[in-house]
């Protein structure tokens, strides 16, 4: 398994059949969905009862997350 934003860039060699010959395009998860992750992260440091105080839209804002291009995974 191996990942990569340019397909071109992985040998032709290593995409034969029988090696990494699947290719699965995936899109950048919308806002909430990184919303969502990050509340998932955040579940495993924070106490269970102060999760739902967390204002998550505003810590997104802060955090100025970059947009990703979709990555290909291979």
């Amino acid at each position: 398994m191996a990942t990569t934003r340019n397909l071109k860039q992985i040998d032709d060699a290593l995409q034969r059949p029988g090696r990494m010959d699947r290719v699965f395009h995936l899109q950048s998860p919308t806002q909430y969905e990184r919303e969502k992750i990050l509340q998932i992260a955040a579940e495993e440091f924070m106490d269970e009862e102060l999760i739902n105080y967390v204002d998550w839209k505003k810590i997104m804002r802060v955090m100025k997350l970059v947009n990703c291009l979709p990555m290909i995974f291979a």
